[in-house]
């Protein structure tokens, strides 16, 4: 009855006239009257038919519209639930990569002194320090996808305008 009432106000008086003029029963006065009446009957009921195909067609695009919009809906909450796990994924990977930072350049640390007393080798310190290069490297990695996760996550939320080139 709702989309009824919204579809009437969409299409106008001129087609609640005609519905309102097509719900009503016609009744005669006299004979002329009744002539009259007996030939706008079939006109009567063709205009009943088009008003009941407007009603349908309207409804049926007020559904599709529905369909749309809770696609639409559907599409954002994605967008936004996945933006958030990542953004949660790769702050525990930031941590774990922090971690490690913090263990490869002991590690190369470690390898400097037992060069510096004779005990350790060149190429234990050499190895250390491609180790030290790789896991700063990889968090350098980390914190841009974090930050790319984080915008998609504003730009889902809405917070900032999609992408021009989009």
């Amino acid at each position: 009855m709702f989309t009824n009432k919204i579809i009437l106000r969409a299409a106008g008086p001129c087609l609640a006239a005609a519905i309102s003029l097509a719900a009503q029963p016609l009744k005669a006065q006299t004979s002329a009257e009744s002539k009259r009446i007996e030939q706008l009957e079939p006109e009567v009921a063709e205009l009943r038919r088009e008003v009941s195909g407007n009603i349908h067609a309207q409804q049926a695009r007020f559904r599709s519209a529905t369909f749309t919009a809770d696609k639409v809906t559907d599409q954002i909450a994605n967008e936004v639930i996945t933006s958030y796990t990542r953004v949660q994924s790769l702050a525990g990977q930031i941590a774990t990569a922090k971690q490690s930072l913090s263990d490869a350049a002991e590690a190369l640390r470690l390898a400097q002194e037992r060069k510096e007393f004779g005990v350790g080798v060149v190429l234990e310190m050499i190895l250390a320090q491609q180790e030290l290069s790789r896991v700063r490297n990889d968090y350098l990695n980390i914190v841009t996808d974090y930050n790319k996760a984080q915008y998609a996550l504003l730009r889902a939320v809405g917070r900032l305008p999609a992408p021009l080139g989009r």
